[in-house]
């Protein structure tokens, strides 16, 4: 059995402890963020977020990203609305994912198992399911 641990990477901790501590103590200016590696995809929409929510007071600087998604990416808890963001996000690129499937599944040419709805059917069904998280 294959385990993935979690945990925010580095670069949001860092940015948040350091947003957190300039707005606690009144301050301005940029936040340069110093990481050995490009940031993830997760981590970069979040930093991106962050720093829109921080502007004009602050600014989110941060290197570059690499574009991958890693196993065991953990959204921070704080701040709230940063973290709604991102699960609203990362809900909608799920769903896109799951629409391409499904988009592609339905132009198979093979034949439904018995009992099981007609093509379109099953596109309403998913559809109308609404994305948990």
């Amino acid at each position: 059995m294959t385990t993935i641990s979690t945990a925010p990477h580095a670069e949001l901790a860092i940015a948040i402890r350091l947003a957190d501590y300039m707005k606690a103590h009144n301050l301005e200016g940029p936040i340069e963020i110093g990481v050995s590696k490009a940031s993830c995809y997760w981590c970069q929409q979040y930093l991106d977020f962050l720093h829109e929510s921080l502007q004009p007071k602050l600014n989110i600087v941060n290197r570059a990203t690499h574009g991958k998604c890693i196993d065991g990416w953990l959204i921070p808890d704080h701040p709230a609305d940063i973290k709604r963001q991102m699960l609203d996000f990362v809900g909608d690129k799920m769903q896109a994912i799951f629409d391409l499937t499904n988009a592609h599944r339905c132009k198979s040419d093979s034949v439904p198992f018995d009992g099981l709805s007609s093509d379109e059917e099953m596109q309403l069904e998913i559809n109308d399911r609404p994305l948990t998280y």
